[in-house]
């Protein structure tokens, strides 16, 4: 057998990927939230911060980085 070959689940899931450092209430809180919506976790984060990101530099959008 050829470890190379193995699939293992854990690395595909953080393959690419950098840790970010969270409340563990929020997380809880967020992890049920996509429970009672039926999604992944992972695709609602990346959404979330996509949007943050690119609605920040918007005129209609106000985000108030400073006060975080």
């Amino acid at each position: 057998m050829n470890l190379a070959d193995f699939d293992d689940p854990i690395l595909e899931e953080r393959n690419g990927r950098k840790p970010v450092y969270m409340d563990s209430v929020l997380v809880s809180d967020f992890i049920k939230f996509c429970r009672t919506a039926n999604k992944d976790p992972h695709s609602v984060a990346e959404y979330l911060l996509k949007l943050g990101i690119h609605t920040a530099n918007k005129d209609d959008v106000c985000i108030d980085i400073n006060n975080l």
